[in-house]
């Protein structure tokens, strides 16, 4: 018959293995998950620099194919003003979402002190 400590001796046994075991499970599973995040990132450059040539390659699509229609300068004119357009309709859209961050995180707001889920 085991006595109580032979019981106890045997449980903190089984616990540290337990325990190392689950330490190795988890190193094994941020190594994991670190190898896929730097190729998650790697191919999401990739496709930034792809989706650059393409948009490149759209924008001399655009020049040549009006450069018969309103000359040389005219086509220029209007793909940089698109362009352009575009690029401020973008700043418009990131300042309105910094905007409503800025206002979820003022002082005084009271939202979050309100929310139940805090």
């Amino acid at each position: 018959m085991r006595t109580l400590a032979e019981d106890m001796g045997a449980l903190a046994s089984d616990a540290l293995n337990y325990f190392d075991a689950e330490f190795a499970f988890q190193k094994t599973r941020a190594r994991l998950a670190g190898n896929r995040l730097v190729t998650a990132i790697a191919l999401g450059i990739v496709a930034i620099v792809l989706v650059l040539l393409a948009a490149v390659g759209l924008t001399i699509g655009l020049l040549i194919a009006l450069i018969p229609i309103v000359t040389a300068w005219g086509a220029t004119a209007i793909v940089v003003l698109v362009l352009l357009l575009l690029a401020w309709l973008c700043v418009r859209g990131a300042r309105r979402a910094l905007g409503s961050i800025k206002s979820a995180f003022a002082q005084g707001d009271g939202a979050l002190e309100d929310s139940p889920h805090v």
